[in-house]
């Protein structure tokens, strides 16, 4: 049944190898940073508060580390935030490059007026989150947004070694390890599942959110402290809904239809350039 359903929703059955498998990445932007080089052996479909997503597992090369990367499609476009552990500060792709570091523990940031913008960071120690995690952003005000007091001690109590938001996925990176634990997935699942209940909604709408490109402030997120509504999958080893199904072909037919009219946009460019 769970086979059946990772087949109606496009995505890969459980288990599975995933599209890179055999080949080796030399992008850490790919696997989450850490490493030079990965190869992935593992691929398993997840949802994570509703929201379809994948794990996906890798190993570096040589030695016997491996990690596991959790990626959620979320249903419109996030700010580019970086949560790295500092444990893995200097290793290939940490911290993210290009982008602005957030000290939240840093007083002068306080005084620059995101206290007034509604943040309340009383009885947290900001401190201590900054001594484990090195915060990079877009958007500063995005980031004092999303990491809320309540998300920075989900973060301090289930460590991981990157939290990324990154056009419209919300990423976790859990940290190496020779053998990953039997709950893994679900413990990046978990979490993600945490967050998403836990901080206001950080996703916002329109059709250019998606483009190359384009940068998402904390002006384009919606107003208010409530989270973001809940998907609509249930758990992988249930028969999918008609709606689901329905939601899942209109999505591919949708992706289907962007990639052709980028098709002939290129072909109209270049026949321009070849007729002068």
């Amino acid at each position: 049944m769970r086979e059946r359903r990772g087949s109606l929703l496009g995505g890969t059955p459980e288990p599975g190898l995933a599209r890179f498998a055999g080949a080796v990445l030399d992008d850490p932007a790919v696997f989450g940073g850490g490493a030079d080089r990965a190869t992935a052996t593992r691929r398993r479909d997840a949802v994570a508060y509703g929201y379809l997503g994948v794990v996906e597992e890798y190993a570096r090369p040589g030695s016997g580390e491996r990690w596991r990367l959790l990626t959620v499609t979320m249903p419109g476009g996030v700010p580019r935030l970086v949560v790295d552990h500092r444990s893995a500060l200097d290793r290939p792709g940490v911290p993210a490059p290009g982008a602005t570091p957030v000290p939240f523990g840093d007083a002068a940031f306080d005084d620059a007026g995101f206290d007034d913008a509604g943040f309340d960071d009383a009885g947290f120690d900001d401190a201590g989150f900054d001594e484990l995690y090195l915060v990079t952003a877009d958007d500063p005000v995005a980031a004092r947004r999303i990491l809320t007091p309540a998300v920075r001690r989900l973060l301090v109590g289930a460590p991981v070694q990157r939290l990324e938001l990154q056009r419209t996925v919300l990423a976790l990176r859990s940290f190496d390890a020779a053998v990953p634990t039997a709950d893994a997935d679900d413990r990046l699942a978990g979490l993600a599942e945490a967050i998403l209940r836990t901080a206001p909604c950080f996703v916002a709408s329109g059709a250019w959110v998606g483009l190359p490109g384009a940068v998402v402030t904390a002006e384009d997120l919606p107003a208010g402290d409530d989270p973001l509504l809940p998907g609509r999958y249930g758990r992988l080893d249930t028969e999918p809904t008609d709606e689901e199904l329905g939601h899942a072909r209109s999505r591919r037919l949708t992706a289907t239809l962007v990639a052709l009219a980028a098709l002939a946009v290129a072909v109209a460019a270049v026949l321009v350039l070849v007729l002068g």
